[in-house]
């Protein structure tokens, strides 16, 4: 048995949660994380809320690159440099991918300063982040531990080592490279939650289920909300300078900064936003939970009357009685209204058993139509050269019209299913690797 160490810095999260996970495979963090790195570049942040660059820098020549990446007025080499206050609010790279037909997505990318304040961030409060990330009896994709710098080549590493095509790592996993800061509890991704057994489980112990998201969730959010939810909204005014409120007030004030000083929104994209929109969230499900159980008539229990299980924004609750749904609910419009969210009506959808929702059945049926209507196959032509001829065999005019017809039978759109589509061909592809023998 023999430890192994992934050899990363405090600033690896510049390569993890900071960039979108939708931008061209060509676009990387690994050199800014480099330059970082190799000069020693650091964010600090003090006591007295004075923010300042440092670095190890000693030759002028990079003094134009300093000047472009953090715009500092000032040479930064060797130095230590405070920021003024016009200097904390940074403008976002906005742009825009294919979300809906004729309608698109916008998605950002922070200032790099702003990737580099987050570093100094995490590295200061990574604990507390952790602890709210974990209040809610709901949330099925959270924060739930520091990603491991050290693991044991052995067996029991082979047996848990996860898909090199997660983006975000699973807490029940282990992997070689480090993808994420943090890695994740329950589900990495949404389509897990429902191959898995709670989600079955819960099919069969209701009769009904609701689904529901909030509105524009990024572009709803009050930065200054996360004060609310990590202590209380009457002691977040009345104590917002006090040191017990310290994480709050920073947390609110970086995403400012990031956004160029706006409060109304978060920038959309970096993981960063999530840790932040599911702190708020936490505490959301955390009180619906308390009230539901401790109203002096109808109390209800989770596990008992309903289950609710939330994946970011979107939201699943198993339910029996109608009553009980039409609780539940209130409760939500009422505590989301006061931290400015509401729900999403056109995005609501009732189930009655059997408890199938229109993705799972488009899904079923894609994962067929690959596995009958794709057939790949490698050959090696030359062992000593290595050279192989990979042929794809199928009715590309057959493939699409029934891909098309899943889609249109299903009632789910192109959007919802692509990015399972595109896992599942790769799936195979390495399938197909993995079985071929040498010649």
């Amino acid at each position: 048995m023999k430890k192994k160490q992934i050899k990363y810095t405090m600033a690896r999260a510049l390569l993890s949660d900071t960039l979108p996970y939708e931008i061209p495979l060509t676009f990387s963090n690994r050199h800014f994380y480099q330059f970082v790195n190799e000069f020693n570049i650091q964010f600090v942040n003090d006591k007295s809320n004075t923010q300042s660059i440092t670095c190890n820098l000693s030759d002028n020549t990079f003094e134009i690159i300093l000047k472009l990446l953090f715009g500092t007025s000032k040479p930064l080499m060797g130095k230590k440099i405070n920021i003024d206050d016009k200097m904390h609010r940074r403008v976002p790279f906005v742009f825009n991918i294919a979300h809906k037909a004729n309608r698109f997505r916008e998605l950002a990318i922070p200032h790099p300063k702003s990737q580099l304040e987050l570093v100094a961030f995490y590295d200061v409060y990574k604990e507390l982040i952790l602890y709210y990330s974990n209040i809610s009896s709901f949330s099925i994709r959270k924060p739930d531990k520091i990603a491991k710098f050290i693991y044991q080549n052995d067996n029991l590493h082979k047996m848990n080592l996860g898909d090199e095509d997660d983006a975000i790592e699973s807490s029940d996993r282990e992997y070689e490279n480090l993808k994420t800061f943090f890695t994740y509890s329950q589900y990495p991704h949404i389509y897990k939650f429902y191959e898995d057994y709670r989600y079955h489980r819960a099919e069969k112990k209701y009769d009904k289920l609701f689904k529901f998201d909030i509105s524009k969730c990024f572009d709803s959010i009050y930065t200054h909300s996360i004060g609310w939810a990590v202590n209380s909204k009457e002691y977040a005014k009345e104590y917002c300078s006090s040191n017990a409120a310290e994480f709050g007030n920073r947390f609110d004030k970086f995403m400012q900064n990031t956004n160029y000083g706006e409060t109304n929104g978060i920038v959309i994209g970096p993981e960063f936003s999530r840790v932040f929109a599911e702190i708020i969230l936490q505490k959301i499900d955390k009180t619906v939970e308390q009230r539901l159980k401790t109203r002096k008539e109808n109390k209800l229990t989770f596990k008992r009357d309903y289950e609710i299980f939330r994946y970011v924004d979107d939201y699943f609750v198993f339910y029996n009685d109608d009553k009980v749904k039409e609780d539940i609910l209130t409760e939500y419009e009422l505590l989301l209204k006061t931290y400015k969210m509401s729900i999403s009506e056109s995005k609501s959808i009732h189930y009655v058993k059997p408890l199938i929702t229109e993705l799972t059945i488009a899904k079923d049926k894609i994962t067929d139509l690959i596995d009958n209507e794709i057939f790949l196959k490698i050959e090696k032509k030359d062992s000593k050269e290595r050279i192989c001829d990979f042929q794809i065999n199928c009715n590309s005019k057959s493939l699409i019209t029934k891909f098309k017809t899943i889609i249109k039978e299903s009632n789910v759109e192109y959007k919802d299913v692509m990015n399972f589509t595109l896992y599942l061909y790769i799936k195979k592809s390495n399938k197909v690797l993995v079985d071929m023998k040498p010649m």
